[in-house]
């Protein structure tokens, strides 16, 4: 892993995965191992089959479903027999030790701007803008 070879630890992780954190690329301990519970991240290292992997804390599941608007940045209603309709594939994953200074309430899927929506008459990401809907998160400058 690059955090290895640069010696760092404050990594962010911020894009499209195009797959939701429930996913086995985000889940995963040999891949993004990004969790949905502080708790279990700031334990830093796992151990599975006697080999340690570092995990990612993952705040995007808070904004899956319906109990914030919009409930997702991709929508796809197709028909195949397992289908959550909304989806987050545009994620921010972060390590632990920069949990402090991650701002909860500044995390948010944009849907409209001051001078533009992003969705269209169904509540939908408006497509002739993009077809994934734009996230935002904040951290605080750490005190030195």
């Amino acid at each position: 892993m690059y955090e290895n070879s640069l010696q760092i630890e404050k990594t962010i992780l911020v894009g499209d995965a195009n797959e939701n954190p429930y996913e086995t690329g985000c889940l995963a301990a040999d891949r993004f191992h990004a969790v949905p519970v502080y708790d279990d991240a700031k334990r830093v290292y796992r151990t599975v089959m006697g080999e340690k992997f570092k995990m990612f804390y993952n705040p995007m599941w808070n904004l899956l479903g319906d109990f914030s608007f919009p409930p997702g940045t991709y929508y796809y209603a197709g028909n195949d027999a397992i289908n959550p309709f909304w989806n987050i594939y545009d994620q921010v994953l972060i390590r632990p030790c920069l949990r402090e200074t991650f701002m909860d309430e500044e995390l948010k899927i944009l849907y409209k701007t001051e001078n533009k929506q992003f969705i269209d008459e169904n509540n939908h990401p408006l497509k002739s803008i993009s077809d994934h809907l734009p996230i935002v998160f904040e951290i605080r400058e750490e005190e030195k």
